[in-house]
């Protein structure tokens, strides 16, 4: 207040004018002000307007009777000061008033506080007890924040009463003194006089209820009352039964007539309770509810409760909401799903607690991000309790709500705002007026409007709308704020899930091929299914190979989430290196299990006391496979991985027994191919786990599926690729799934030359002259000088320095491939010769003139090959 003090009057009031002018006002008054403003604008009132809006009221209601004493204790410590103390009803009407001085009032404006005047905001505009009854909580007005102009002279500090039992607001204390005054007291009497005027509200129910005793056991003879000492069965009963009946007892209070129900207790007895009219000799009417005694002889009762019938509603409605916030612990957050929390949220609250949920939410936060600004971009996510022809906004419809509005303060102020009454609540009514009136037209009378906040994150809010029974109260906007605040933190938990999950999908499918590479060898189709719960470490690959072979990859990497596809995207990268090496699959899977111990020991760092505390244990599964167009042979070779589906050209579909090995990165453990035929048009299906693995059905009756899917091989691959993704039922996919369904093909054999060659440099001539006949015959003659250079060199070094047989090849596929293999292990490698080096050049030869070239290493010695484009090389 100090704070606003310093700018009043010269600032606060030339905002206020600005205000007035209809000049945007951005900064430098309370939001809690302008809000309050808005509405005083949309109300019509004018701030020069002085008259005075009086209503009738109880000057002997128990909110008097409790305040007086209060009151008349206030009035000695005001005493000679600028202070006037005013008690106003709920409805913001003045009740009683006493002044510290009796000039003040003459500084106050007398006219504008006698009692009987109503200075609630749709009468009066912004001031003390107005904005208190507006915002329900204790509120301060300085000066010039006051809208009419008769308040500018004035601070104005309110605290509503709320009644100890019901929790709802009594009424209102004031204090009210010149802004020229310092009142430094003010604060501590505003903290101790609110709470003793509730104090006392608390002993009048009180007495009212020893009166009710008291005129019980009067008109009830042998009555055993509460408390007394008995022997007897029904005061032996245990916790359990005694509250059972205490809260029947508290339902047949609250029906406010005398009736008899039946209670099963835990021995398997039933206890009969009835309840009867009693009177006060003060004119107090309350029920009491006793068990007549169990013996057929007596003639007395116990009485087990003794109350008014609105405290009888209003416990059971205190239990009633234990209760539902008990359900909602369990009902709420069963999922990681954004709007499936949300409308776990609707269905706790609907009907028990309010008739229609509407939640909204922002765009962003149901992607998983967070909003800079969630009342500019809220989305309808669920309304549940409508009815046909319902006049709220559709689902899915982006909605916005004026600054007046309370769903704009919810989200301002951070927290719940109740309109017990939507008739009288003109910043709703001013939103939207013709569909406000539809509401008001299908029944709903009352509103609670909460954020949905959670970690300091404003995810949306929830709108609880009544159209039955009675309004909602302070209790039950306190309950809609703990639901509220239950379910945001499962929304948030919700939201981060699916960030990660976006992101993670998003990383799994950058790391996976985005496209399959252009060769010969086979026919694919590929899919990637994410599972249900998060993205994993699946991946499939084709990579092209020398000679017209293909490899064929399919892995998994266990567990989930972005350490998973990480470690995908590195072992996909490291299989890409070895292929390019020519390794053989069980070598590759070698390597590759090694790679796998190392990264492990990487991902588990160590603390300073020597702990290890990284991710670590990485396991991943292999299935690694090279198929040869030229002799139609496969080798494969896999790392724990599923063995794959062979489909062959009879309809006959089998899972080629091949040695499993160990997952990778055990270590010291071997892995060995096995080798196949694949004829031409025979179809191979690489699949992970995911595919076959599900706790509701058999490992062996997902294979038969899948049998039964690959048999027709007259479909294409795609149409067949997605028949296998149709085997797993959509709530078994607990595991993502990769796919890779390849269907081999044929080198032409018209397209393939061999020559045996001898070990005589003489035999170089030979290769020369049939490689360019060959070549003319396949229309490739402008390749012949090229090709006859590369054979002259890789003949001439393998007569040179291997022993045994050589053979030579070409293949005519995409591009035309030359090889010279012999029975030397030895590797050659590039070189740069000196000048003076009569040799040394050959191989340097063979990289300038080819595209490609490398060696590869088969179970009799080596294969030199090189690659050269169907078009020449311009250099």
């Amino acid at each position: 207040m100090r704070a606003i003090a310093e700018d009043d009057p010269k600032n606060l009031a030339h905002i206020r004018e600005r205000f007035l002018a209809d000049k945007p006002v951005t900064e430098g008054v309370r939001m809690l002000i302008l809000r309050s403003w808005q509405r005083s604008r949309s109300l019509g009132i004018s701030p020069d307007d002085d008259s005075t809006h009086e209503l009738d009221f109880d000057d002997s209601s128990h909110l008097v009777r409790a305040a007086e004493p209060v009151l008349d204790w206030l009035a000695a410590e005001i005493a000679g000061t600028d202070v006037l103390v005013a008690l106003a009803d709920s409805n913001g009407t003045i009740i009683q008033r006493r002044f510290g001085n009796p000039s003040v009032i003459r500084k106050l404006g007398e006219d504008q506080h006698p009692p009987g005047v109503n200075v609630a905001e749709p009468f009066a505009g912004t001031n003390g007890i107005g904005l208190a009854l507006a915002e329900r909580r204790p509120t301060f007005v300085y000066g010039s924040e006051h809208f009419p102009v008769w308040g500018h002279t004035a601070v104005c500090m309110t605290y509503p009463l709320h009644n100890p039992l019901s929790g709802r607001i009594e009424g209102f204390l004031d204090f009210s003194f010149p802004v020229t005054s310092a009142m430094p007291a003010i604060t501590t009497l505003l903290d101790r006089a609110p709470r003793a005027i509730e104090r006392r509200l608390l002993e009048q129910s009180s007495a009212r209820e020893r009166a009710l005793l008291q005129a019980y056991l009067e008109t009830r003879q042998g009555l055993r009352p509460p408390g007394r000492a008995d022997t007897s069965a029904e005061c032996a009963l245990g916790r359990q039964d005694q509250m059972l009946l205490t809260e029947k007892a508290s339902e047949l209070i609250a029906l406010g007539r005398g009736a008899t129900t039946e209670t099963s207790l835990s021995d398997g007895s039933v206890a009969t309770l009835s309840s009867s009219p009693v009177t006060s000799p003060s004119g107090t009417t309350g029920m009491a509810v006793g068990v007549p005694a169990s013996s057929p002889d007596a003639t007395d009762e116990r009485l087990v409760l003794l109350g008014e019938p609105e405290v009888g509603k209003l416990a059971l409605a205190a239990r009633h909401r234990l209760e539902l916030l008990s359900e909602a612990s369990f009902r709420i957050g069963t999922s990681l799903d954004i709007t499936g929390i949300a409308e776990e949220l609707a269905k706790v609250a609907v009907p028990r607690f309010a008739d229609v949920v509407l939640i909204d939410l922002a765009d962003a936060v149901l992607r998983g991000d967070e909003s800079p600004d969630p009342g500019a971009e809220l989305r309808r996510t669920v309304a549940h309790g409508l009815r046909a022809g319902h006049p709220f906004y559709p689902l899915g419809a982006r909605v916005a709500f004026g600054p007046a509005t309370p769903q704009s303060r919810c989200l301002a102020s951070g927290q719940p705002e109740l309109e017990p009454d939507l008739k009288a609540a003109v910043g709703w009514l001013s939103q939207d007026p013709e569909r406000a009136q539809a509401v008001l037209g299908h029944g709903f009378h009352s509103l609670i409007t909460v954020p949905l906040a959670a970690r300091g994150v404003v995810l949306g809010m929830a709108g609880f709308y009544r159209a039955r029974g009675h309004a909602f109260t302070d209790d039950d906007r306190s309950l809609a704020g703990e639901l509220a605040g239950r379910t945001a933190l499962c929304v948030d938990n919700a939201r981060r899930y699916t960030r990660e999950h976006t992101m993670v999908l998003a990383l799994q499918r950058r790391l996976l091929p985005h496209g399959l590479p252009e060769q010969d060898a086979v026919d694919v189709a590929s899919r990637y299914l994410p599972a249900t719960s998060g993205a994993g470490g699946d991946w499939f690959d084709v990579i092209p190979l020398s000679s017209a072979r293909v490899a064929l990859v399919a892995g998994d990497v266990a567990g989930r989430g972005m350490h998973a596809a990480a470690t995908m995207g590195r072992l996909r990268t490291a299989i890409h290196n070895f292929a390019a090496l020519d390794l053989a699959p069980d070598e590759l899977l070698t390597q590759l299990d090694k790679l796998v111990g190392r990264l492990d020991q990487d991902d588990s760092a160590t603390d300073e006391d020597g702990d290890r505390t990284g991710a670590g244990n990485i396991c991943a599964t292999c299935l690694y496979a090279i198929y040869d167009p030229t002799s139609q042979r496969c080798s494969l070779a896999r790392a724990g991985h599923p063995p794959p589906a062979l489909a062959h050209l009879d309809g006959t579909v089998e899972f080629p027994d091949i040695p499993a090995g160990p997952p990778l990165g055990l270590g010291g453990f071997p892995f060995e191919a096995t080798d196949i035929d694949l004829p031409q048009g025979s179809q191979l299906l690489l699949y992970t786990d995911g595919l076959i693995n599900d706790r509701h059905r058999h490992v062996d009756t997902a294979l038969h599926r899948i049998r039964h899917v690959l048999a027709p091989t007259d479909r294409t691959l795609d149409d067949t690729c997605q028949a296998v993704l149709d085997t797993v039922p959509p709530d078994a996919r607990r595991d993502d799934i990769a796919l890779l369904l390849a269907r081999t093909r044929a080198l032409d054999p018209a397209r393939i030359a061999r020559w045996e060659v001898p070990a005589d440099p003489a035999a170089v001539s030979d290769i020369r002259t049939a490689a360019a006949h060959t070549l003319d015959a396949w229309g490739l003659g402008d390749l012949a000088c090229v090709t006859e250079l590369l054979l002259s060199e890789l003949v001439t070094n393998a007569i040179r320095y291997a022993n045994g047989p050589i053979q030579v090849r070409l293949l005519h596929d995409r591009s035309l491939i030359c090889e010279v293999s012999d029975t030397s292990s030895t590797s050659p490698h590039l070189r740069h010769a000196a000048t003076t080096d009569e040799g040394g050049r050959g191989l340097f030869l063979v990289a300038q003139l080819a595209q490609e070239w490398g060696t590869r290493y088969t179970d009799n010695g080596k294969t030199i090959w090189a690659e050269q484009p169907l078009q020449p090389l311009t250099r």
